[in-house]
């Protein structure tokens, strides 16, 4: 049987072999967020600008359902470091091509596949750009390596590969060269790894990602020990002492990640919750109480059209202080300016003039509250 990975999930594959092994009928789960939708966008635009075509932010932001400033924001820093690195990328022999599928198999017969941000050659060295747009927490190797094996099989003839993971926000970038032999021993460690590992389980930190969580029984057993553990002979841990610390010693590490496992279950749960409530409407819990979402709305400014109205309490120094901050920051600096007394009304001329020139965005959220029915 031909056994397929993604590279994305070659990091979650290598701690653990079995989070690959879905049984006919499991139900798998497949999260993403905002800031995951904003960095698909900006992967849609920057393999554009690489391609020489423009495409507009706004219309991919309110495609993708992200913020609009953060695209902005990201497609900013991305064409920072896209100038600074046309050093090692405009030496490409072909074209760079960009969006590329690609696809190897492992003597064991895995299949890996994944799409390179960015593919080019210079002679038999092989060029790759991988744009990250989360944050630097998370280990990429493995699934740059399996981006590495697919350029030896696409190119052909390749002796080296280069790899440049940018981390688009930080503004930083890791290049690094791995030769066909090593990428090649990287197949096979990877083979014995998937065939070793069936059956068994390796939960932690990474489990967050992982399609299997909501049905793994290894999560679920590791999570209903840890709770038990968390009680040490009946003591709980809130009654912690310099004894219990040196009891515990290099266990405190380890039970710390599984509180964390937990917390992710936890939330995970609340986040079930959130969803039945706002399709079903609120869940009464007993006692007369029970949850709904509570709206709490955040005001941000547009700057274009808020400088008009702001110049006309602050001076520029002030402006650029307060707009990088909220709505109520530059409430309160207006407010400080206008002196003792004066204050609430200069807030509300603000406000009335921010308003008018449609100036405020309000985003409204909802959190999960424990109410009275």
């Amino acid at each position: 049987m031909t056994t397929t990975t993604r590279c994305s999930a070659l990091p979650i594959a290598w701690a653990c072999p079995e989070s690959q092994n879905h049984a006919e009928g499991e139900v798998l789960i497949n999260q993403t967020d905002e800031p995951a939708e904003a960095g698909t966008a900006f992967h849609r635009w920057i393999g554009a600008k690489i391609a020489g075509t423009d495409l507009d932010q706004d219309q991919l932001a309110a495609e993708h359902g992200c913020d609009a400033d953060e695209l902005r924001m990201l497609c900013s820093m991305g064409m920072k470091a896209l100038g600074e690195l046309r050093k090692y990328i405009d030496c490409s022999d072909d074209p760079l091509r960009t969006e590329v599928r690609l696809e190897a198999t492992t003597k064991g017969g895995r299949v890996i596949v994944g799409t390179a941000d960015v593919l080019g050659r210079q002679r038999r060295v092989a060029l790759l750009v991988d744009w990250k747009t989360g944050r630097l927490d998370s280990d990429y190797t493995h699934q740059t390596r399996g981006y590495g094996l697919g350029a030896l099989r696409a190119l052909g003839d390749i002796d080296e590969v280069v790899i440049i993971t940018v981390w688009v926000r930080q503004g930083t970038w890791d290049i690094e060269k791995i030769s066909a032999a090593q990428l090649d021993a990287w197949a096979d460690e990877f083979d014995r790894r998937m065939r070793n590992g069936r059956g068994s389980f390796n939960p932690g930190g990474h489990c967050g990602y992982c399609q299997r969580q909501a049905s793994c029984p290894g999560r679920q057993a590791l999570v209903r020990q840890t709770v038990a553990d968390l009680s040490l002979e009946g003591t709980p841990v809130i009654a912690w002492t310099a004894e219990t610390r040196a009891a515990l010693g290099p266990a405190i590490g380890t039970m710390y990640g599984r509180v964390k496992l937990i917390e992710k279950a936890a939330q995970d749960f609340r986040d079930m919750l959130k969803a039945d409530v706002q399709q079903f409407g609120p869940i009464s819990i007993g006692g007369g109480r029970q949850l709904s979402l509570t709206p709490t709305n955040r005001r941000s400014l547009d700057v274009a059209r808020a400088r008009p109205v702001l110049v006309a309490h602050l001076n520029e120094q002030e402006i650029d202080r307060a707009t990088k901050i909220s709505v109520s920051e530059c409430e309160a600096a207006v407010a400080a300016k206008a002196g003792r007394g004066a204050g609430a009304a200069a807030k509300r001329s603000l406000i009335d003039g921010l308003e008018r020139a449609g100036a405020i965005n309000v985003t409204t959220t909802y959190a999960l509250r424990e109410t009275k029915e």
